[in-house]
């Protein structure tokens, strides 16, 4: 069975630091799945999932993130073994019910974006 990697230090600290937050932990499965901690000083914490065309982030209590980002990539990981490189949809419906999964307009550069929006068409 594969294993998560430890890629945290793969960035600088200046790199961990993204507006209000910091990166605690970014971790991947086989290049296919990223789960990423952000913590912050008022807010709740942020959980960042990246799996195929699932991604979005999951808003946190400081003091349960880490027992439920371990859950979140548990539940990960064991799709990954039945479904391989795409989440199924009913996967990802619940999942993204579940764990309130939002999708932050920081995520993407605007610019780029419409770009690719328009190259579409």
């Amino acid at each position: 069975m594969s294993e998560w990697i430890d890629i945290t230090n793969h960035f600088s600290d200046e790199e961990r630091h993204y507006k209000h937050s910091y990166m605690e932990i970014d971790e991947v499965l086989d290049d296919i799945i990223e789960i990423s901690l952000f913590s912050t000083k008022k807010e709740p914490y942020e959980i960042f999932v990246s799996y195929g065309i699932m991604f979005g982030v999951s808003y946190v209590d400081r003091d349960t993130a880490v027992e439920q980002r371990d859950q979140m990539k548990k539940e990960l990981a064991e799709e990954y073994a039945r479904n391989g490189e795409e989440p199924s949809d009913d996967f990802i419906s619940s999942f993204a019910e579940k764990y309130k999964l939002t999708i932050q307009n920081s995520l993407f550069d605007e610019a780029k974006l419409i770009e690719t929006l328009m190259n579409l068409f």
